[in-house]
């Protein structure tokens, strides 16, 4: 009831966003959990879109990830915390982008065995082998 209190305030007035002059038509919630039956109730009686882990049943979270192959570098068992730390600060954060360019391995100083093993479990988990 919040959100929508806060989207109805907003939608009310003109914003400047990217340069243009617009206004908000729809409101859309967000998280990485779940949502209650009586929140989805909520939101559908309000016109407010979810997007949940596993709502709404067919294009959630969890389909999103999987299709695109959108898995951090952090689900990673083969780098250590601090690995994973410094190729995110290299904005590294997708298994598939390590694929697609280990440079960032090389550049924090992993062997050569090592970036081997690493790209193996990357192909695994992005189901690339």
């Amino acid at each position: 009831m919040y959100i929508l209190s806060r989207f109805n305030d907003l939608k009310a007035k003109r914003h400047t966003l990217f340069s243009n002059n617009e206004t908000f038509d729809s409101c859309i919630i967000v998280t990485n959990n779940c949502f209650t039956k009586d929140a989805q109730d909520f939101a559908n009686c309000t016109g407010i879109s979810l997007l949940s882990w596993d709502y709404p049943q067919d294009n959630n979270l969890k389909n999103k990830i999987n299709k695109g192959v959108l898995y951090p570098i952090t689900c990673l068992t083969t780098l250590s915390t601090v690995e994973k730390e410094k190729l995110l600060i290299l904005n590294q954060i997708l298994v598939k982008d390590l694929i697609d360019d280990s440079q960032g391995l090389h550049k924090i100083g992993i062997s050569k065995n090592r970036i081997k093993n690493i790209l193996q479990e990357a192909s695994q988990i992005c189901k690339l082998i």
